[in-house]
């Protein structure tokens, strides 16, 4: 025991000799030092949550500290060595700036602060600007930055009830709903008869969906809510494309009464509320006998089908009298509120191509000398076609001489048919569809969306 005394003596002697021969002191810093440690350029925090930003700055004693969010200076910040940031409820990024100030030194630090989406943010817009996505589509065609909603077309319906998926391609649609979810762009699926991607009309005669209606409604609208509970949908677009002789008043009330009835059905959307719910509307010769769709006051919004009318002589098939502003006019007056009004834009024109040889063409075989081009190919294959504007008495649309002629809507008539959305007060406008848009200064979406939302 008195070894190990003796033992723990020498051993505290030591120490105390070694603290004080070892002078420990505070580290001097010349002027021209300063030093910032542990600075990362980016942020992700869920809205209302706060991140502490907690650098490192030596020397802090004689340093100014300035913290400037978005360009505006924190005051109560100032000479704070950290800063905490909480998230606002908005989609844009926040840019933090930390100035740092010794001596004749300044330093800079900036970090860019997101928003990291727990659930659906939708972005904030004056006027829709709605974009049908067919099945030839890939994830490149959708311009996120310039939709408010996209509407993935189509679940085709059987006359058994059934639904049936739509075909993406290379999309996969779950990807493509967390995108958009991401992007702050509402996604719908449209159910409709079979229809043809390219114009987004359906066959003539075609009538499944209303006898599905007639005969199978229960079971309809179950397996439209299993699709969009299952891909995690925020909503559904009714696309009963019933504009043939064989509609009647008695079938468009049916159509009507099932709409109300599958709203009813709806499960919430997540952030809350009833799932949205559109409805294709058409501007056509005997729409009177579908009037009554207009006063469905479940339906957010219609969209207006102002386009895919060839014809037997060679004229644009989406003329901004004929179907845009006398089609809007009709449905005002069949009841459809102004806001409600979405004006369908197609990203495709008609090339008529009559014969030479002196054959009669009558609707019977009209669609022998017309074919569909899409937006895309056009302005790739012709110079300065989506500035092009040629006046045809009364109303103008782009136009290429080429065979009978070849009728689009051009950046010029897409400017008009926004700025009269504008002026009425309507939605806003939808395009089909968006995979035959280009994606560059060109795009029809893009111009769309900049008029319609002041950019």
């Amino acid at each position: 025991m008195k070894k190990i005394s003796t033992l723990l003596i020498i051993i505290a002697t030591l120490f105390t000799l070694s603290c004080e021969k070892e002078n420990f002191s505070n580290p001097e810093f010349s002027s021209s030092e300063l030093f910032v440690y542990n600075w990362l350029t980016a942020g992700i925090v869920p809205v209302n949550e706060e991140l502490k930003i907690d650098p490192m700055i030596s020397p802090v004693q004689g340093t100014d500290i300035s913290w400037y969010l978005n360009g505006t200076l924190v005051e109560e910040a100032t000479n704070q060595p950290s800063f905490t940031y909480q998230r606002p409820e908005k989609r844009e990024d926040d840019v933090l700036k930390l100035v740092v100030k010794r001596g004749e030194i300044t330093r800079e630090y900036t970090m860019t602060l997101s928003l990291r989406v727990d659930f659906f943010l939708p972005k904030e817009y004056q006027h829709k600007v709605v974009g049908f996505i067919a099945s030839d589509a890939t994830d490149k065609d959708i311009d996120w930055a310039n939709l408010t909603h996209l509407i993935v077309s189509s679940a085709v319906v059987d006359a058994s009830g059934a639904v049936e998926a739509p075909s993406l391609g290379k999309i996969n649609l779950s990807n493509l709903i967390e995108t958009a979810k991401k992007e702050g762009v509402y996604v719908l699926l449209s159910v409709s008869d079979n229809i043809d991607p390219v114009t987004g009309r359906g066959p003539w005669g075609n009538a499944n969906f209303i006898q599905a209606i007639e005969t199978k409604e229960d079971e309809l609208i179950a397996n439209i809510v299993a699709e969009l509970e299952n891909n995690k949908y925020y909503g559904v677009n009714i696309d009963c494309n019933l504009t043939n002789p064989m509609i009647t008043e008695e079938q468009a009330l049916k159509v009507k009464a099932f709409v109300a009835k599958l709203h009813e059905a709806l499960p919430d959307k997540d952030g809350g509320g009833k799932m949205l719910l559109s409805m294709n509307a058409f501007p056509v010769w005997n729409d009177n006998v579908i009037q009554s769709w207009a006063t469905i006051s479940e339906v957010d919004w219609f969209n207006l089908v102002a386009y895919g009318f060839d014809d037997i002589v060679s004229h644009h098939h989406a003329r901004y009298d004929a179907t845009f502003t006398s089609g809007a006019n009709k449905w005002l007056g069949y009841g459809v509120p102004k806001e409600k009004l979405v004006l369908g834009i197609p990203a495709y024109g008609v090339r008529y191509d009559w014969p030479t040889d002196g054959t009669a063409v009558g609707w019977s075989n009209a669609s022998l000398y017309t074919s569909h081009v899409s937006y895309k190919n056009i302005v790739n294959a012709h110079s300065g076609a989506e500035v092009s504007t040629k006046n045809h008495g009364d109303y103008s649309s782009g136009y290429i001489d080429e065979a009978s002629g070849i009728f689009f809507d051009s950046l010029i008539s897409a400017e008009e048919k926004a700025n009269a959305v504008i002026t009425n007060q309507w939605g806003g406008v939808a395009v089909y569809s968006v995979e035959q848009d280009t994606h560059d200064e060109k795009s029809l979406t893009k111009k769309l969306y900049q008029v319609l939302n002041n950019q």
